[in-house]
């Protein structure tokens, strides 16, 4: 049975639901990003002159995602002291839309 059927009675699974909403939106948020970046990765961006020290391509992946992820767990505790219509909350949404852009 998932965490998502039926009535719940166990408050510590409820109370996980909003963090993994917060971590499903950023993700989606971060992957509908990578669908217009993606496509610019072999053409330009491999053109460009990479210092000695740049990551090789394959470490962006999972850093982004880990940070993607770290983004909605500091959004999802803000929620929780804050609030939806707080200052946080708003700076949570601006950062989003940026990160999008």
């Amino acid at each position: 049975m998932s965490f998502l059927d039926g009535p719940d009675d166990d408050p510590k699974r409820r109370a996980r639901r909003p963090l993994l909403a917060f971590i499903l939106l950023t993700l989606i948020i971060g992957a509908g990003a990578s669908v217009f970046t993606e496509p610019s990765i072999p053409t330009w961006y491999a053109h460009l002159v990479h210092p000695a020290m740049a990551p090789p391509n394959w470490v962006f992946a999972p850093v982004w995602t880990t940070l993607y992820v770290l983004m909605a767990v500091a959004a999802w505790r803000a929620w929780r002291i804050a609030g939806t219509r707080s200052k946080e909350m708003a700076a949570y949404g601006v950062q989003l839309a940026l990160n999008f852009a």
